[in-house]
């Protein structure tokens, strides 16, 4: 069966390298910041909390780039959200990219929407812990610690112009309690389009650190279930099957069946029309 993919993977890691179409994977290195939880609610800290909030008019020409905050560290940014007046479908020419520190390429490199796991200019709605789409607006809640610097910046690698009302905004942190934390944040993207061999590689990745998920896009021509293939991780040199089945891996079995959304697994797109579907 041939089929294309698309994958995004988001990590937090010291080194991260490398994503069936769209995947979001997390790395951590020891000593990773968790999201914040209850107890942190009212913990005394001797961070400084600080938002970065814009909306107006935004002009990004063909192989342009515009930079959306440039933080000053040791920090921790907690929340970022996007939206546009697209009605929940970005251009698909925006890439989003952050740079950590001084480091000349970019840990997140990932189509806008693709980022969110909104695939293929399509309006989605799910909600889950780390990630969530909720009325057009496109939130991320994983933590992004960094030493120095911190720099989101929006390119257009599209072939047409980009000009739309935006809005955004970015929370943080900033102390010296971050100055000595190694971890950071990773997202990739890799596409496959057919598939060899029924085999799509979600992430390619060396270093310390802690892969936490993926979105999936899966389009087909093929009108069977596609889905009969294992999650498998190489880790160290050691293979482990992680599940038997497309769907298990996504928090669902004998089939996707209808969409849902849950704390961390979901079935978020269905186009059976298309042969589209992601989660």
């Amino acid at each position: 069966m041939d089929a294309h993919v698309r994958c995004m993977a988001i990590g937090l890691a010291k080194t991260l390298t490398g994503c069936f179409v769209g995947v979001v994977t997390v790395v951590l290195v020891p000593g990773l910041m968790l999201a914040q939880n209850l107890v942190d609610l009212y913990r005394i800290s001797k961070t400084v909390s600080g938002s970065h909030v814009e909306y107006h008019r935004l002009d990004i020409p063909k192989g342009g780039e515009f930079t959306l905050a440039d933080l000053k560290g040791p920090g921790k940014v907690t929340y970022f959200y996007i939206t546009d007046n697209s009605a929940g479908r970005f251009y698909p020419g925006l890439v989003l990219r952050v740079f950590w520190d001084e480091e000349k390429e970019p840990s997140i490199h990932v189509p806008l929407g693709d980022f969110f796991g909104a695939f293929q200019q399509t309006a989605i709605e799910y909600q889950s812990i780390p990630m969530q789409i909720n009325h057009l607006a496109y939130m991320c809640y994983l933590p992004m610690p960094f030493s120095r610097r911190a720099r989101f910046v929006l390119a257009n690698d599209g072939d047409e112009n980009y000009s739309r009302p935006v809005a955004y905004g970015i929370d943080y942190e900033t102390g010296q309690e971050y100055a000595s934390e190694a971890s950071r944040l990773h997202a990739v993207w890799r596409r496959s389009n057919p598939t060899r061999d029924g085999m799509h590689t979600i992430l390619e990745a060396r270093g310390h650190g802690h892969y936490i998920g993926n979105f999936l896009q899966v389009g087909t021509h093929y009108r069977g279930w596609w889905g009969e293939g294992d999650t498998i991780f190489h880790i160290d040199g050691k293979a482990i099957t992680h599940s038997p089945g497309t769907e298990d891996e996504y928090g669902s079995c004998w089939g996707f069946g209808s969409k849902f959304t849950s704390l961390y697994v979901g079935y978020i797109q269905k186009d059976e029309n298309l042969g589209r579907t992601g989660a």
